[in-house]
């Protein structure tokens, strides 16, 4: 850890406040901000958070509802009393298996993922724009009609291809960036709302799928 981080963090408005109410990390806010503008999360929701290390989202989600809050993420998350949380890669199937050992079905996915970055834009566009693709497909497999998601995403030319997707999917779509994420960052937050079916895939003459 670099002595320009510390002194870059220290100075941090967000960074600051997080320590000092006992966040794990500033990214409660952008959840708080995003809950307050959007109303996401209801008092009795089934939570999902995808990619929750440290576990920040996790502790305004069990702040937020008194249902089940469930957080996966590929590092260990230490232990938040009444949160359930599983060590596993979201683009698995057997970590998708291990959510349904849990619960069925979520009221809201929440998913502050983001890819480890290379500098390569490109590439850590596509690599977000792949995470993204997960969410929805786990979405698909787990949230119940009229539930809502939170997706972080990198603005880039694939953007417009998430957007379309959930379009599909949910009643509302709307991009939003939280003050607590910082200006120069490229991520942003798809809020959806409204869940209104699952996507199956087409199939042909020959009864083959078709994407």
């Amino acid at each position: 850890m670099s002595k320009r981080w510390i002194k870059e963090h220290k100075k941090d408005y967000y960074y600051r406040l997080a320590k000092r109410e006992g966040y794990r990390s500033r990214a409660a806010y952008k959840l708080i901000e995003i809950q307050e503008k959007f109303n996401i999360i209801g008092q009795n929701d089934d939570v999902l958070d995808l990619g929750s290390f440290p576990g920040s989202w996790l502790q305004v989600s069990r702040f937020l509802t008194s249902g089940k809050v469930v957080g996966v993420d590929l590092k260990e998350i230490k232990p938040i009393s009444g949160v359930y949380t599983i060590k596993g890669d979201i683009t698995d199937e057997e970590t998708l298996k291990k959510i349904r050992e849990v619960c069925k079905k979520f009221d809201v996915i929440l998913s502050d993922a983001s890819p480890k970055t290379t500098g390569i834009d490109d590439l850590d566009s596509y690599r977000s724009y792949e995470i993204a693709m997960s969410v929805l497909k786990i979405a698909d497999e787990v949230l119940r009609k009229g539930g809502n998601l939170v997706l972080k995403v990198f603005q880039s030319g694939e953007m417009g291809e998430i957007l379309r997707k959930a379009r599909k999917r949910f009643k509302y779509v709307k991009v939003t960036k939280p003050k607590a994420s910082k200006k120069y960052s490229k991520e942003v937050y798809i809020v959806c709302k409204g869940f209104k079916r699952r996507l199956r895939k087409k199939k042909t003459n020959s009864g083959r799928n078709m994407p």
